[in-house]
């Protein structure tokens, strides 16, 4: 059983980039220009296999401006800071990035408004199609990674305009600095689909 977890363990861990706990920062400009930061935590048995690609290479208009490495009792820590000429170029860094796995867009919606997206459900499909397993419950994984299914993955989005709307909680949007943030815990991500959306005025 205990080689069992461990195998599961490594196969989700390394898909998603090796991140045990992560957290991303996103500051988006009115053009749709920004910087994004964001601090991940890899667990020490995965080496330098498990760091996150914060820099796929190749790609026009994203420009990684610093990156600090450190290790602790408990994870192998990398804080780094890119800037993006525009949404679009961050879409295209998430599909060749394993430590950005998923979608973002920024796009007017029908009303006028702009509609900003970040979709975290192919985080849960990579993991269920690799794991071979259409439906992977909560308590499976809690009971086979442990407190390491509870570590937190945070996201934060700020906007130049006000926050209309968002599926965030309430408490988690700061209409003063027009912030809006998610949390959840690894299991959340695998268990169910996460998109996050926030509706900004022009």
């Amino acid at each position: 059983m205990r080689r069992m977890a461990l195998a599961f363990l490594l196969l989700t861990l390394v898909l998603v980039g090796g991140c045990a706990t992560y957290k991303e920062e996103l500051q988006l400009h009115k053009d749709g220009s920004g910087t994004l930061s964001f601090i991940s935590g890899v667990v020490d048995l995965f080496g330098t296999e498990g760091e996150v690609k914060y820099d796929p290479g190749g790609i026009d208009g994203y420009r990684i401006v610093s990156v600090n490495s450190y290790t602790d009792e408990e994870f192998a820590w990398t804080e780094a800071v890119a800037e993006f000429d525009s949404i679009d170029v961050l879409a295209k860094v998430a599909q060749t990035s394993e430590g950005f796995v998923g979608c973002f867009s920024y796009e007017k919606d029908a009303e006028g408004n702009m509609l900003f997206t970040r979709d975290l459900s192919p985080i849960r499909d990579l993991i269920r199609v690799f794991a071979g397993e259409d439906e992977l419950s909560g308590e499976m994984i809690e009971e086979e990674l442990g407190e390491l299914a509870l570590l937190p993955w945070n996201y934060a989005v700020q906007f130049a305009g006000q926050v209309l709307d968002s599926n965030a909680l309430p408490e988690n949007i700061d209409e003063t600095t027009n912030t809006v943030r998610w949390s959840f815990t690894f299991r959340d991500l695998v268990e169910a689909p996460q998109i996050l959306w926030a509706t900004i005025a022009p």
